[in-house]
């Protein structure tokens, strides 16, 4: 509490953890800022996206959906496993970009694609760079983001900005 108490400004990306602090600390709210996180505004060729596409072995045929986030236990990432299974369409797939620290859950994951017969329709990517995020976002038919809690996540907003139709968890 001391550093928060002398702090000339906190600034969070987060509007709940401000009213938190608030709350908690009696923090006054003039010492706190929100600025929320920013989205790249950033286009590419068409060239550009071929070979993207090209680079990554990626169908332009199919049909993906796609997460981006961490693979951790909070983002219920295997929800999306159980609905691609549900979901018999066979050129529908799955990209999962995002990489994790969790070995248990990154484990579970590949272990249930296995299982749930998904291997051919489950595309891991493993942590992607910021510049790529857009390539792949324009790529998918739809965005989905099962997390069991989120404040404002920049991958639904890049989603959006991408023109990918965005599903949310409540």
């Amino acid at each position: 509490y001391l550093p928060l108490k002398f702090a000339a400004r906190i600034v969070s990306v987060n509007e709940t953890f401000i009213s938190g602090l608030q709350e908690m600390y009696g923090l006054k709210r003039d010492r706190l800022e929100l600025i929320p996180n920013g989205i790249s505004l950033r286009e590419f060729s068409l060239e550009e996206y071929e070979q993207f596409l090209a680079q990554n072995n990626l169908d332009s045929d199919a049909t993906y959906l796609i997460y981006v986030g961490s693979l951790i236990p909070r983002k219920r990432v295997e929800l999306l496993l159980e609905l691609l299974a549900k979901l018999t369409q066979t050129k529908l797939k799955l990209i999962l970009c995002g990489g994790g620290d969790d070995i248990t859950y990154l484990m579970m994951l590949r272990q249930k694609v296995l299982e749930l017969d998904l291997a051919s329709r489950v595309i891991f990517t493993g942590r992607v760079a910021p510049n790529q995020i857009p390539l792949y976002l324009k790529l998918a038919w739809a965005f989905i983001l099962p997390s069991k809690s989120e404040g404002r996540p920049n991958s639904a907003l890049e989603a959006m900005r991408s023109g990918t139709p965005v599903f949310l968890s409540d």
